[in-house]
């Protein structure tokens, strides 16, 4: 999908003549590998608003937007202060008196705010904001967060004039008074008295009555598809023909030699679409003539620096830019919130959700810098006194985990194609907290559904893509962070210290040496899990891998000066 940058003005003499301006911050949020569709502005009283490479149509009426998609029927949609329709979104709804901004109940949509006396901005980008305001100020806030998970961090924006409007909330601009009015709905875990199999089929007929309703155009979507079990969920959730008679097209991208291994997330939806006798395609992330500086640009811009996973991308975007030209509206992905792993300690689970802090590695523990940092989780995301382990950890995947790190993987695609994760939806995510915690961990109430209805095709053992570790330590990337580490801003960011600790580190490594991705899943696959779990819990220690502090601190850089430059 593409971005909506969003404005109110506080009198009639500042709003005008902005158009133009709208117009260009919006091309500039364009990717540079594809010819985009046109830009649209739209003007209604004190509001401006743009809209780049619009892929599909969006709900607008007299200044409201519906930026995604809403499940089934809606009505009332832009009434201020009204029902909230269900789905992945940023809505935008006003009147002669008021605005409201909503985020969908998981923020997959991620919406950044700013107000000054002037204007007040809403915008599904950061870039457009900055640029709009025109100077960065760069928040110091993301550092421990992104060399300690890779993301910004919860509530963080690279500037420290922006919010970030936290998931199920609402925010309400008054016009006469030019003030702000926010309410945050927190989630809430309260297990039914159920039995488990009345549990597992009460969600079982939600599923079906939320995807029965979508009513999707399958000449403009397609599944993505993969070996594990949330997308063939939405495979035998999702009508195999849509109202109009086209079939269900699916999709799976990944390395050339991925397509026919045994076992591999290519192989086995492969042979998914084949049962269902559904149209298949398989996109190869093929290597690219353009050198990793170009690539790295380009995912910083798309993604604008919110997480590291450049693994899926090394391709230069281009699975992405084929989906465009070829006429992909939409990507129908498998993101849900069933309930997550039986984590063998508090660490693993803060470190997979996102917000692990510095003092949780030992290597990091002692190093001077982090701890001047004083990095601390924010209150709201510590365990509460009547929280279960289990509630706790299914509280921050859905208020970390979902609109920190699955929203800002969006975001690199969503400048291509639009996306729907259908498993997202409010009535579905309502079932699932009334579920008692054993039927979450481990996600057994959505493995049992989808056992039930499956067929005999085993599960992936394998995964198609990349490993970010064979990349990061190649010669390549290992000589641009050196080089970057010595700039002048690498200077004015990090302490001597800190910057000498880091480049004494980078030894570029033979990847074609190392042990390949798919052959240490294997050998994983292969150790019973409980056994597994006793060595862990014997022999791990958790320190940081070098490697990845460096590729952060670098993104970092990188990305403050992007923000500098397009000032």
């Amino acid at each position: 999908m593409s971005k909506i940058l969003y404005v109110v003005f506080n009198s009639e003499n500042i709003r005008k003549n902005k158009k133009q301006k709208i117009l260009e911050i919006c091309n500039n949020l364009n990717p540079d590998n594809i010819t985009p569709n046109p830009t649209e502005v739209e003007a209604w009283k004190n509001i401006k608003y743009g809209i780049n490479n619009p892929v599909q149509k969006f709900m607008q009426e007299e200044g409201s937007v519906l930026f995604g998609q809403a499940f089934g029927s809606v009505t009332n949609w832009s009434e201020v202060r009204g029902k909230v329709p269900d789905g992945n979104f940023a809505l935008f709804r006003t009147n002669s008196t008021h605005l409201e901004v909503v985020s969908d109940v998981v923020g997959t949509k991620s919406i950044w705010y700013y107000k000054d006396e002037e204007k007040f901005i809403v915008s599904t980008s950061q870039r457009a904001i900055v640029d709009y305001i025109g100077n960065f100020e760069f928040n110091e806030d993301v550092i421990p967060w992104m060399l300690t998970n890779g993301i910004l961090g919860p509530g963080n924006s690279w500037d420290t004039r922006l919010k970030l409007l936290e998931p199920d909330s609402s925010l309400l601009l008054n016009f006469s008074n030019w003030e702000l009015k926010k309410e945050v709905q927190e989630p809430q875990f309260k297990a039914n008295k159920c039995g488990i199999k009345e549990n597992i089929q009460n969600l079982k007929s939600i599923l079906n009555s939320t995807f029965k309703e979508l009513n999707l155009d399958y000449s403009l979507w397609k599944l993505s598809l993969s070996g594990g079990y949330d997308s063939r969920g939405n495979l035998l959730l999702l009508p195999k023909e849509d109202t109009n008679g086209h079939k269900l097209r699916t999709l799976t991208w990944g390395r050339k030699d991925s397509e026919n291994k045994q076992g591999s997330d290519a192989q086995v939806a492969q042979q998914l679409a084949n049962k269902f006798n559904l149209p298949h395609s398989y996109l190869e992330l093929e290597e690219t003539d353009e050198n990793f500086e170009i690539i790295f640009n380009r995912f910083l811009k798309n993604g604008e620096g919110r997480i590291d996973h450049i693994g899926g991308y090394l391709d230069g975007f281009k699975i992405w830019k084929k989906l465009f030209e070829t006429g992909t509206g939409g990507i129908i992905r498998g993101d849900e919130v069933f309930g997550s792993y039986d984590y063998i300690s508090e660490f693993h689970m803060k470190k997979f959700i996102g917000v692990s802090v510095y003092s949780d590695y030992q290597n990091l523990a002692s190093i001077p810098y982090f701890q001047s940092l004083g990095q601390k989780l924010p209150d709201r995301y510590k365990r509460m006194e009547y929280e279960s382990f289990a509630q706790w950890r299914d509280r921050l995947y859905e208020t970390c985990y979902v609109p920190l790190r699955l929203s800002a993987l969006s975001d690199l695609k969503e400048n291509y194609v639009e996306q729907i994760n259908p498993l997202l939806s409010r009535q579905i995510i309502n079932a699932v907290r009334k579920l008692p915690d054993e039927l979450r961990t481990d996600k057994k109430a959505w493995k049992s559904i989808v056992n039930q209805d499956s067929p005999n095709i085993p599960f992936a053992n394998s995964s198609s893509t990349t490993s970010v570790q064979n990349v990061i330590k190649g010669k390549e990337v290992v000589d641009l962070i050196m080089l970057e580490l010595t700039t002048d801003l690498a200077k004015e960011i990090f302490p001597e210290e800190f910057r000498s600790y880091l480049l004494n580190s980078l030894v570029p490594e033979n990847t074609d040496k190392k042990m390949s991705a798919d052959l240490f899943e294997k050998i994983k696959n292969l150790i019973p899990k409980t056994f597994k779990r006793k060595i862990l819990k014997r022999t791990f220690t958790p320190n940081m891998d070098i490697s990845v502090l460096n590729f952060r601190a670098f993104l970092i850089l990188r990305m403050v000066k992007l923000f500098r430059q397009e000032q």
